[in-house]
C-alpha cells in the first residue's frame, strides 16, 4: 500500500479583496507548509518507503517556529500513525493593518495499522501572516473560537493533543 502525502484543494473565498492572487498563493504555501511540518512529526513509521516527513518550513516568524519545534511528534503520540492526508480550506483573507489574518480549516487524515481505524480531525483555525523582506510568513496559527478547542477545554494554544 502506498501512502503519499495529499494536499487537498484550498478555496479562497472572495472576501480576499485587496490581496494580490500571487501573495494569495504565497499565503496558502506557507500555512500549509506549517500544519505539514506538525502533522508530519506525529507519523510514528510510514507505511510507503516514499513517504518523507516535511521539511521544517522556512516561511514562519521566529516565534512560530519556536512553537513548531516544541510540537508533539511521534515520540510522544500514545498511537501508531503511518501517515497523513491534509487539506487547507479557507474561509476568509483580510487584511488587518500590515498583517494578513486567514480563517481556515484543517482536516487531516491520520492512518494506523490495521485493523485499527483511521484518526482524523477537522479543526477551524486562524492563522496570523506578516511580511517581512517581501516574503509572508506565519507568525501564528491558533484554533478559532468556538472551536471547542479555543481554550474552553483545554490551554491556550493550537496542539490538539495538550488537552
Amino acid at each position: 500500500m502506498m501512502l503519499l502525502l495529499v494536499l487537498g484543494a484550498t478555496t479562497v473565498a472572495s472576501m480576499a479583496q485587496g490581496i494580490m492572487p500571487s501573495d494569495q498563493a504565497e499565503i496558502r504555501q506557507a500555512i500549509r507548509a506549517d500544519i505539514n511540518y506538525r502533522d508530519g512529526r506525529m507519523v510514528t513509521s510510514a507505511l510507503a518507503s516514499s513517504f518523507r516527513s516535511p521539511a521544517f518550513p522556512r516561511q514562519v516568524t521566529i516565534a512560530e517556529g519556536a512553537r513548531l519545534k516544541r510540537a508533539p511528534s511521534a515520540g510522544s503520540v500514545p498511537d501508531t500513525l503511518v501517515g497523513f492526508t491534509t487539506s487547507i480550506d479557507t474561509t476568509t483573507m483580510s487584511r488587518k493593518g500590515d498583517d494578513v489574518v486567514v480563517d481556515f480549516t484543517e482536516t487531516t487524515m491520520m492512518p494506523r495499522p490495521h485493523p485499527l481505524p483511521e484518526y482524523g480531525y477537522a479543526t477551524p483555525q486562524i492563522a496570523t501572516l506578516i511580511q517581512k523582506d517581501g516574503i509572508w510568513l506565519v507568525d501564528s496559527i491558533a484554533f478559532a473560537p468556538g472551536s471547542g478547542m479555543d481554550g474552553a477545554t483545554c490551554q491556550p494554544g493550537r496542539w490538539a493533543g495538550d488537552c
